[in-house]
C-alpha cells in the first residue's frame, strides 16, 4: 500500500478482481487510495470510523461525526480481503485499516497498529516545532483507537528465529489463513 498510487488502482482491482483473494499489506503509509478502494471493494456505503471534533469557540466542548465510506456496489469484490498491519501502521493507514474492515469477508493480521490516527495541529513555540493530535478517533461503535491502535482478527508477531530467518510471518499466516480459512 505505500508504493501503489491512485492511478494504478484501475489496473491493479481489473488484475485482480475475480481472483480468491487479495492481500493488502498495510505496515506502511499508504498514498491516499482509500476512497477509490473503497468504492471497488465495498459492497455498500458504511460508518467506518467515528471522530470528535472540537468546539473552537466552547473550551472543553466536543462534536461527534461519523464518518461513511464506500458506494452502493453490486459489482464489489467477492473474495477474501485481507489486511496486514503491525506497529508501522499508523494514521491513516489505521483510517484505511478501518476501510478495509467493512468489507464482509476481511480478516486483519499481524500485530496491534501504532494507535496514532487522527490528524496534527503544527505549532512553534520559539525555536521548537511540535504537533498534538486534534481529533479524537473511534471505531464505529465508539471504542478508542488511540493509544490502543486498530486490534487485528489473527495477532501474529515476528519471532526472533524468523527474523534471522528473514521470513515474513506475518504474511506467512496470511498465506495460511487464505489456505485454511482460519
Amino acid at each position: 500500500m505505500g508504493i501503489i498510487e491512485k492511478t494504478d488502482l484501475d489496473e491493479m482491482y481489473n488484475n485482480l478482481k475475480s481472483t480468491e483473494s487479495i492481500i493488502f499489506d498495510i505496515r506502511n503509509y499508504p498514498k491516499q487510495t482509500i476512497l477509490p478502494l473503497s468504492r471497488m471493494l465495498l459492497p455498500k456505503n458504511t460508518i467506518y470510523y467515528q471522530f470528535n471534533f472540537p468546539y473552537t469557540n466552547y473550551l472543553s466542548k466536543f462534536y461527534s461525526r461519523k464518518n461513511t465510506i464506500g458506494r452502493n456496489n453490486p459489482d464489489y469484490y467477492k473474495g477474501n480481503v485481507v489486511v496486514l498491519v503491525n506497529e508501522n501502521t499508523q494514521s491513516q493507514a489505521e483510517t484505511t485499516t478501518m476501510m478495509f474492515k467493512q468489507h464482509p469477508k476481511v480478516k486483519v493480521i499481524g500485530s496491534n497498529t501504532a494507535g496514532a490516527n487522527g490528524d496534527i495541529i503544527r505549532f512553534n513555540i520559539a525555536d521548537l516545532e511540535t504537533c498534538f493530535t486534534g481529533l479524537g478517533a473511534y471505531y464505529p461503535d465508539g471504542k478508542e483507537t488511540q493509544r490502543i491502535g486498530i486490534i487485528p482478527d489473527i495477532i501474529i508477531k515476528p519471532s526472533v528465529k524468523g527474523i534471522r530467518e528473514g521470513r515474513d510471518e506475518v504474511l506467512e499466516r496470511a498465506l495460511e489463513y487464505i489456505k485454511n480459512g482460519h
